[in-house]
């Protein structure tokens, strides 16, 4: 398989599909504008300007303020992220339709192409 890291824009959103050298496995994700010190864990630059990865932001206080390892804050903050991983899949597949089929994991979506 040749070598694949292609990036299309929603709004001001980037998608982005690559495959993992070596393999047959495309891997598609999503980003949203942020900063190197913003609000996210995995960050990235797509034409000199810094995105974060959808579902990979700090909980909002609110659900910070939980209080931690109790049952509510487990809930609320796995919506959370759900809500995000939703987000997510919803702007991979307007992007790239073919990853509809894909698996869907923690906001990527993978392809083994055979």
């Amino acid at each position: 398989m040749e070598h694949i890291n292609e990036y299309k824009h929603i709004g001001d959103k980037v998608v982005n599909k690559y495959n993992i050298i070596g393999t047959n496995l495309v891997v598609y994700n999503a980003w949203e504008p942020s900063s190197i010190t913003g609000k996210h864990s995995s960050i990235t630059t797509v034409d000199e300007k810094w995105y974060g990865k959808i579902g990979t932001s700090h909980v909002p206080p609110a659900l910070d303020a939980l209080p931690a390892g109790s049952d509510e804050r487990i809930k609320a903050v796995h919506a959370y992220f759900e809500e995000e991983y939703a987000e997510a899949y919803r702007l991979i597949v307007e992007a790239f339709p073919e990853a509809a089929t894909g698996t869907r994991d923690m906001g990527d979506i993978e392809i083994l192409h055979k």
